[in-house]
């Protein structure tokens, strides 16, 4: 028996996102088919955090984050910018949930990104959106510890 490899074989996601709902977007992408890997800091996602009744595993985060890879970058480190553009030279999609200006700090605002990259299809989620007052405001608050 053949299984169907779903209509998004073959799109590269990355997903520099975190918490719920950029996340749980990369989730969608990875169910029919795409290949989702999931950058996380060092201390990882904050959903990771979020209490669950398995030890040591957020049934949210391992619900939000099903069916991707993940590997540990801390983009603030010298070196880090090197390996994301590597992994950029064959991503198709790339989601984050930074606040207002920090993708810009990281080297990763749209229209540098763009430059580089015309293909990729570039995707921010933002509780609070690009402009206005409130744009670097955390959406969500950083929730419990282990």
């Amino acid at each position: 028996m053949t299984t169907d490899p779903g209509p998004l074989a073959g799109i590269r996601v990355l997903d520099l996102s975190s918490s719920i709902a950029a996340p749980y977007g990369c989730t969608l992408l990875a169910d029919p088919g795409a290949e989702v890997l999931k950058i996380e800091p060092p201390g990882g996602d904050n959903l990771r955090n979020y209490p669950s009744t398995l030890p040591a595993e957020s049934r949210a985060f391992l619900g939000v984050n099903r069916g991707k890879s993940g590997m540990v970058l801390d983009l603030k480190q010298p070196g880090a910018q090197e390996v994301l553009e590597r992994l950029l030279r064959t991503t198709d999609v790339l989601v984050h949930n930074f606040r207002a200006g920090v993708p810009e700090r990281l080297g990763i605002g749209y229209k540098a990104l763009h430059a580089r990259h015309p293909r990729l299809v570039y995707c921010a989620v933002s509780g609070y959106g690009e402009t206005g007052p409130l744009r670097e405001r955390r959406a969500t608050t950083r929730c419990c510890s282990r």
